[in-house]
């Protein structure tokens, strides 16, 4: 008798180890790229709120009010943001430029900007 080739158990317990391992990989990947989605997600709101803190600052003398709505947009034409990177991350659906960021300037001038990306 030829002992040289695996038999059919061999050959399956092969089979589903390699599956197993497989499954686990590719949870871990997608696990990892829903990670780094959130993060850009995240990255994206603070470069939004960052740049509307910024025009508050170059233009406060403009303003009045201690509260103001100032569009994504706006922020766009004025040149604090560029809209070709204007795209959510999770949904793969460009940010609708009409959506507002909350400005509020404190006491001590302290500036806190709120946006939220899923308006």
């Amino acid at each position: 008798m030829n002992n040289k080739g695996l038999t059919l158990v061999e050959l399956l317990a092969v089979f589903m180890v390699l599956t197993i391992l497989g499954t686990i990989t590719f949870v871990s990947v997608i696990s990892r790229i829903e990670d780094a989605n959130e993060k850009s997600e995240m990255v994206l709101i603070s470069s939004i709120e960052h740049a509307a803190e910024m025009y508050v600052l170059e233009n406060r003398y403009d303003f009045e009010e201690e509260t103001y709505m100032i569009s994504v947009q706006s922020l766009i034409d004025e040149g604090y943001l560029r809209e070709e990177n204007l795209q959510n991350p999770l949904t793969k659906e460009d940010i609708d430029t009409a959506t507002l960021v909350e400005v509020q300037i404190g006491a001590n001038n302290k500036i806190v900007v709120t946006y939220n990306l899923n308006q």
